[in-house]
């Protein structure tokens, strides 16, 4: 069986296929780190979201694990913004904090996706998907596509197939299942 993805010269292109996704952490209660957890996995990556994650930081009296997960957020945060040195360092401070939470590897992943680093993303990749995130598909999603830009199709489709298991009706995965297809060696 080999794999041949579908409009290859347009992933050349393009350099990624399709957009890769942050894995924020889920921070419980009513404070303002609780707050900056909503706004990283609603996708703000405004000033606002920024500030109220500063302050959760800032303010003290939580938890680690809680200061990691936010760590882990304000990162995405930045991530999203386009600041990935301010990103790969709250990254490196949630690791510090918390090494087996597995979001800030997947995370640390993105970064080096965005800056081209395939094999050191699919490093990031395969740390984050042992210590079981809980948005595991996000991890087997953008290996896929790090693994895409090696070369590594049957890896990536292999991936994409693992996070479609995982998110059935998650539709970015379905998107990029679309563009591959299987041809059987003939007999």
């Amino acid at each position: 069986m080999r794999l041949f993805p579908i409009a290859l010269a347009a992933i050349a292109a393009l350099g990624v296929a399709a957009p890769v996704v942050s894995a924020q952490t889920k921070v419980f209660g009513t404070g303002l780190a609780s707050q900056c957890s909503k706004l990283a996995r609603a996708g703000q990556f405004d000033r606002e979201a920024l500030r109220l994650c500063d302050l959760a930081l800032d303010e003290g009296g939580i938890s680690r694990d809680d200061a990691a997960k936010t760590f882990v957020n304000r990162g995405v945060i930045h991530l999203r913004r386009q600041s990935y040195k301010d990103a790969t360092a709250d990254l490196a401070t949630a690791e510090r904090l918390m090494p087996l939470l597995g979001e800030i590897y997947i995370n640390r992943g993105v970064v080096l996706i965005k800056q081209r680093m395939w094999n050191e993303a699919i490093a990031e990749f395969d740390r984050g998907i042992a210590l079981n995130p809980d948005e595991l598909e996000k991890a087997y999603f953008n290996r896929a596509l790090a693994r895409e830009q090696i070369d590594d199709f049957r890896g990536a489709y292999a991936d994409f197939r693992k996070a479609q298991q995982i998110a059935p009706e998650w539709t970015p995965v379905q998107k990029e299942l679309l563009r591959y297809t299987v041809k059987r060696p003939a007999a």
